[in-house]
């Protein structure tokens, strides 16, 4: 009797390059279809499909629970150790748009770009704000890339904007 491992499906995703191919890998991994994963994610099963087609990206409100879904963020780092890399990764993940996160912070968007960017560090006093919102450890900025979501909640004032487990609103 041969026991060779079964070759994958035609439908499985030769490469990870997009969130639609992470998504597809991880559903066909689990053995769900695409409606059963519409329903953990809370959305139609045709963006599903386009997702996995690649026809089109999830929004950004989507991603955090995108991520909890998958168990890890599927971003690319391009091997880049960067806190530039390391900020755009965490913001992605907790679903929020540049704008939210430089309110939160208390810069101006333009500031955050240039710091995803690597055209500026954010100052020491930052990081550490940076580090306490995603809940992170002020050297964990430094590194290459999330291993996880941090378990901090941001918020500005007494605005709640997202935490890890919970969704952000649409208006990213």
């Amino acid at each position: 009797m041969l026991s060779a491992q079964k070759p994958p499906e035609k439908a499985y995703p030769a490469t990870l390059v997009t969130i639609g191919d992470h998504i597809r890998k991880r559903r066909l991994d689990l053995g769900l279809f695409q409606k059963e994963v519409a329903g953990i994610l809370g959305v139609d099963p045709t963006s599903i499909n386009s997702w996995e087609k690649n026809r089109c990206q999830p929004k950004l409100y989507l991603i955090p629970k995108i991520v909890q879904f998958l168990g890890y963020a599927p971003f690319p780092t391009n091997g880049e150790r960067t806190i530039g890399g390391t900020i755009k990764a965490y913001r992605l993940m907790h679903g929020l748009s540049q704008k939210k996160l430089a309110k939160a912070v208390g810069v101006d968007p333009t500031t955050l770009a240039r710091w995803e960017n690597s055209r500026s560090k954010p100052g020491e006093g930052l990081r550490k704000r940076l580090a306490g919102m995603f809940g992170i450890s002020a050297d964990a900025i430094l590194q290459k890339a999330p291993t996880g979501s941090g378990q901090g909640s941001l918020s500005h004032g007494s605005e709640f904007i997202v935490t890890s487990t919970a969704t952000a609103s649409s208006d990213s």
